[in-house]
């Protein structure tokens, strides 16, 4: 059995626009994705039609929608 994987390093305010198309047609069974806020798992969630998301958090970082904690998502 193959498994379709992807790993990247993202800035969600920076990159979204063009990861989420990505991870939309790329088909792949799992993605890893790192630079990820937390508060931004429901949406990954919800507008990828994901299951079950695995968060590591990482650190806290100011942005412009305030304090968030930033980590890795599989």
């Amino acid at each position: 059995m193959a498994l379709s994987l992807i790993s990247l390093n993202i800035n969600w305010d920076l990159q979204w626009p063009t990861v989420e198309p990505f991870l939309r047609t790329s088909g792949a069974d799992v993605a890893c994705l790192q630079e990820v806020y937390e508060a931004d798992i429901p949406r990954l969630k919800e507008t990828l039609g994901m299951g079950y998301v695995s968060f590591t958090p990482s650190m806290f970082i100011d942005t412009s929608r305030g304090r968030m904690i930033e980590g890795d998502a599989v």
